[in-house]
């Protein structure tokens, strides 16, 4: 899931046009697998310039897009947007804020995508969003939902890992030494401790795992 923050209104041709060209960009991309081969990652994207609306008359019900292609420029059919946004509630409760700046982008992958796919998937689209917000000043991208934390996670812990274990070894051996009152004591325990703590870590890589 992909939050965007603007300056200005959402509803508005600038903006409109923006967020469907990411959409676009979205929809199209791809990453490696594990032979290093590009495939098909994602499904769909769901935002406001892709999303579905409901049209009804007399004797018919269709689905029609909220937005047209090309986004109109004149007031009153972007306020038309705004208002039929407003009264779907899949749209209204799911897609965008009350206040008109902030509106998100559901990108769905597909399934059974190997967890490095995703990884390198993840920090392409990052790449992207990187890229339009300095084409587009006023716009902000926020990426959020699982692939985005499982591929934070292993760097999370690493940088816990450098900040806390040092600490984690002092305390232990200021507590070492009040318990035994010898040098050599406190020596051979924290080996064994640093040890321990070495051989643990270099478990992951040999078992494929990452933290």
């Amino acid at each position: 899931f992909i939050t965007v923050e603007t300056t200005d209104s959402i509803y508005s041709q600038k903006r409109l046009t923006q967020l469907r060209e990411v959409s676009a960009l979205l929809e199209k991309k791809q990453a490696k697998n594990e032979e290093d081969v590009d495939v098909e990652a994602v499904a769909d994207v769901l935002s406001l310039t892709t999303v579905k609306d409901i049209e009804s008359g007399d004797q018919y019900f269709r689905t029609v897009p909220l937005v047209p292609d090309p986004v109109p420029a004149d007031d009153a059919a972007l306020l038309a947007i705004k208002k039929q946004a407003a009264q779907n509630p899949l749209i209204r409760d799911n897609l965008v804020a009350d206040d008109d700046l902030h509106t998100g982008i559901v990108v769905r992958l597909h399934d059974g995508l190997h967890e490095d796919t995703v990884a390198h998937l993840v920090d392409d689209v990052r790449g992207l969003l990187r890229t339009k917000t300095k084409e587009h000043p006023g716009l902000h991208f926020f990426m959020t939902g699982m692939p985005a934390v499982e591929r934070d996670t292993p760097w999370i812990t690493k940088v816990d890992t450098v900040k806390f274990t040092p600490l984690m070894l002092g305390v232990a051996a200021l507590v070492i030494f009040y318990s035994v009152r010898r040098l050599r004591g406190v020596i051979l325990v924290m080996s064994g401790i640093s040890l321990a703590s070495v051989v643990a870590l270099a478990c992951f890589p040999l078992t494929g795992s990452a933290y």
